[in-house]
């Protein structure tokens, strides 16, 4: 049989669980970068809130991004698999894209981000 006070904290648990999906939704709000490094060496940081395209030629390879929207792809590269570009886009803090044949690692980072994978107690 359910009672009044299962009911009632079964509402408080509910609207709890919004608040907090709310919260840690709108919790990213550090200014984010990109920042591009071939092989050891950095490349470049680019502001994530400027759309633009770079093109880097390192190596006798070529690899071109694409910031937009917040978001960054990479958009082409001269390697044979093409994963890199088929990785789609990325715009959350800590997320890469790996070019392995020609050693292109982007990266977006941040500020005291709160974006979390995956969390378990």
């Amino acid at each position: 049989m359910i009672k009044k006070a299962d009911i009632l904290l079964g509402i408080a648990l509910t609207l709890l669980c919004l608040c907090l999906s709310f919260f840690i939704a709108q919790s990213d709000v550090s200014p984010k970068y990109v920042k591009v490094t071939v092989g050891s060496e950095l490349y470049g940081t680019y502001d994530l809130s400027q759309n633009q395209d770079i093109t880097i030629k390192k190596n006798g390879h070529i690899n071109v991004i694409r910031i937009l929207d917040e978001q960054v792809q990479m958009i082409e590269s001269d390697c044979k698999n093409q994963v890199c570009v088929n990785q789609g886009r990325i715009g959350r803090t800590n997320q890469s894209i790996l070019c392995l044949p020609n050693h292109v690692m982007v990266t977006i980072e941040g500020e005291a981000s709160n974006d979390f994978d995956s969390i378990s107690y």
